[in-house]
């Protein structure tokens, strides 16, 4: 067989069994060991169209191809097999080609074609981000006012148990200089599945107290550093975090951030009452406190031997659900307090839990709507009646559109950030005769 001769191989298709041509091609080299090129359309099974050789090691037929083939270049293979079997072949001359896979013809993207895959899953994610961050958003505000529902399922077991609300904080002294005692979110704590924390407060010693001035083991610097989730509004920035407050006794302690406030009452220009700090009580309107007011009495040091009291009227004891005349549904109980921290006095004016100390971890409702607003350097710019206290003193949270409550009956609710101010000022009191429309 000379050069010229070409190989026609047959190939028996496995699906449809009809005979396919096969076509064979080479690159001529001077080379002995030179490459043959086999092109194919179907697959393999190769039947030889010139003289025909089979051999058991391969389990397949095999043709004798010459040195000139045709050169097809529709297809590629993706593996190619060239042996050399001179012993096998009557002609020296000839080469033994085979293929042992099928081939067919590579495909891939073009750059185009993968700059627009790129372009539309940009889009795609440019559509979803809003979407998913609105869901996640729901799941906090969700998570925030089930700790809401929490604590006031904790004060009414408290109230059960004691036949009272726990004081929304003790100080026996006059403000702003006097040490403080127990708050309400301490009192709570067996009631929160804090058992053990609460054993490490010593009531015998302030509130603010550095150390453990007695050495009996229990240290309230201790709990102030502690970070009970159930206080935490999860929207609330860096909760788990602790600080020192801006004013007040404890100004140069740390403390941990907490979320959430006890309504302490309702300020106005009236009754000029600070329902929070127990020497700011105003007698004639006791019935515009709120249920976790402060309480006293005042004396000139509580913390001597033999305190000496003073003149100062003041309530001293806590609320009890018989003296919510305005309905317990209709009266706040707890609610969230968090504003934009983006200046030094807004940060050390935020939350603070386990701080007694008038406004840290209770409010009032002021009769102004920058006062329940969520950016404190905002509302201290707007300025109004009381100066900066409606901006210390007050409600809001990190939440789109304004924030959750918790009632005195336990159920909970989202207060939107343009409520009527009146009508909040009404659900701050527990007997002030409001009507309330639901």
């Amino acid at each position: 067989m000379d050069n010229t001769n070409s190989c026609r191989m047959a190939e028996l298709c496995n699906s449809c069994k009809v005979p396919v041509p096969l076509q064979l091609s080479h690159f001529p080299l001077s080379h002995a060991d030179m490459s043959i090129q086999v092109r194919s359309l179907c697959g393999f099974r190769h039947v030889g169209a010139a003289s025909r050789a089979a051999h058991a090691d391969f389990g397949f037929q095999i043709a004798d191809c010459g040195l000139k083939s045709e050169w097809n270049p529709n297809c590629m293979p993706r593996r190619l097999d060239v042996a050399f079997g001179r012993s096998m072949i009557r002609n020296p001359k000839s080469k033994i080609c085979f293929s042992t896979l099928d081939s067919r013809p590579l495909q891939g993207f073009t750059l185009v074609e993968l700059l627009v895959v790129i372009a539309i899953i940009g889009i795609l994610v440019m559509l979803l981000l809003p979407a998913i961050q609105a869901a996640r958003e729901a799941a906090r505000r969700s998570q925030c006012q089930n700790n809401l529902r929490q604590l006031g399922v904790a004060l009414l077991n408290y109230e059960n148990a004691n036949k009272s609300f726990p004081p929304g904080g003790v100080t026996q002294g006059a403000c702003c200089t006097a040490k403080s005692a127990g708050g309400w979110t301490i009192y709570i704590l067996p009631y929160v599945e804090e058992q053990a924390l609460f054993d490490k407060y010593d009531f015998t010693e302030p509130n603010e107290s550095p150390t453990d001035a007695d050495n009996d083991g229990r240290s309230n610097k201790l709990v102030r550093e502690a970070n009970p989730k159930v206080f935490d509004c999860p929207t609330d920035e860096d909760t788990d975090m602790n600080d020192h407050p801006a004013s007040g006794p404890g100004a140069l302690l740390l403390y941990n951030r907490g979320s959430y406030r006890g309504n302490a009452g309702l300020c106005t220009t009236q009754s000029g009452a600070f329902w929070d700090s127990a020497s700011e009580h105003a007698k004639g309107y006791q019935k515009e406190r709120g249920p976790l007011h402060g309480i006293g009495p005042i004396y000139q040091n509580p913390w001597v031997a033999n305190p000496v009291l003073t003149s100062t009227w003041s309530l001293v004891n806590p609320v009890k659900l018989k003296d919510i005349t305005d309905g317990t549904a209709h009266t706040v109980l707890v609610a969230e307090k968090a504003h934009l921290a983006l200046t030094e006095e807004a940060r050390r004016r935020r939350t603070f839990w386990a701080y007694t100390y008038t406004a840290y971890q209770r409010s009032l409702t002021f009769l102004q709507t920058r006062s329940i607003i969520s950016d404190y350097d905002r509302c201290i710019s707007i300025g109004g009646t009381f100066g900066t206290d409606p901006c210390k003193r007050s409600w809001g949270s990190l939440h789109a559109g304004g924030f959750n409550t918790v009632m005195c009956d336990g159920s909970a609710q989202f207060t939107p950030e343009g409520v009527d101010i009146f009508l909040f000022g009404a659900l701050s009191t527990i007997a002030n005769s409001e009507v309330i429309e639901n």
